[in-house]
Formats: structure tokens, C-alpha cells, sequence
């Protein structure tokens, strides 16, 4: 392929770390699920305090702490996942990513899951 040149917008960045003009809408789904994240934590920190629980779940819960620790177990993954993505800490490698990660989320699933069982009279 001599003589072929690249557009200046699909330029190749030679050192690692450096963005194109093409990575802008990922920072915003990373940013949504932060922000997700975000709420699930602060949802389930409520929950394990106070006992409060969320509108639409209100009816199903039947231990909110036990609610509360999964949406919490749920909601770290997605705000760490965020701070690997934009560099705020220094990222591991994929596989104790995948493997921490989907450890925490299925856990706090589980959780959740339990939280909502009924209990034995």
C-alpha cells in the first residue's frame, strides 16, 4: 500500500494512551454507567442504614440489608470499571479485571436475589 496516506481525522497516534476524535461517545456510556454506579451505591449504603429501599422494589424486599449490600456489590464494579477506563487509577490486567469484576457483580446479585426471598414463618 505505498502512496495511501491517512485522513487527518483517522490519523494513527503512535504513543499509547493518546485518544481520537472516534472515542468521544464511549466517554459517555463509561460516564452513565458510573453515574449508575454511583446511584446503586448510595441506594444501598440507604438501604443497609435505614432500611429504606427503592419505590419499585419496596414490595419484594423482605431484608433490606441484605438488598443493600448487593446494590452495592453491584455498583462498585461499574465506578471502578470507570476509573480504569479514564485513568484516574492505574489499570490491571484484563483478566483480574474480568475475573474481580464479575465476582463482585454476580455476588451482589445473588444477594439482591436474596434479599428478596421470602422469609420462613
Amino acid at each position: 500500500m505505498i502512496g495511501v496516506q491517512w485522513p487527518r481525522r483517522m490519523k494513527r497516534n503512535l504513543h499509547p494512551g493518546a485518544r481520537t476524535e472516534r472515542e468521544g461517545p464511549m466517554e459517555w456510556v463509561v460516564g452513565t454507567g458510573m453515574l449508575a454506579g454511583l446511584l446503586l451505591i448510595a441506594s444501598g449504603t440507604a438501604s443497609m442504614r435505614t432500611g429504606w429501599v427503592p419505590p419499585w422494589a419496596r414490595r419484594r424486599v423482605t431484608r433490606p440489608s441484605l438488598y443493600g449490600l448487593g446494590a452495592v456489590l453491584v455498583g462498585v464494579p461499574c465506578v471502578v470499571q470507570g476509573l480504569f477506563y479514564f485513568r484516574i487509577l492505574a489499570s490491571p490486567s484484563w483478566e483480574v479485571r474480568f475475573v474481580a469484576q464479575n465476582a463482585l457483580m454476580f455476588s451482589g446479585l445473588i444477594l439482591i436475589g436474596v434479599g428478596q426471598m421470602r422469609r420462613r414463618s
